[in-house]
């Protein structure tokens, strides 16, 4: 069988230049690390082009890759809500 993914995430995908919006998403949970070309959260490296995703106990980072094959950007609709 196959199965589809029906759950909306929260994410941000780190650029290299939008330190200050990964900061205020992980409510200050990640951290600059050498020249800002990749970043720590709760030990895991955040490289630039990866996903932050929000979840129910915190935080994980996912690689471009995967991420774009499982999820695709919520058009919001106003008569779904």
């Amino acid at each position: 069988m196959k199965y589809v993914k029906k759950t909306i995430v929260e994410a941000v995908q780190y650029r290299g230049d939008n330190f200050q919006e990964l900061f205020d998403f992980t409510n200050g949970q990640i951290a600059k690390q050498g020249v800002y070309s990749s970043l720590i959260l709760n030990n895991q490296q955040v490289n630039v082009g990866d996903y932050v995703i929000k979840q129910d106990l915190g935080f994980m980072v996912q690689k471009p890759n995967i991420f774009e094959a499982n999820h695709e950007k919520f058009q919001h609709k106003s008569n779904l809500f």
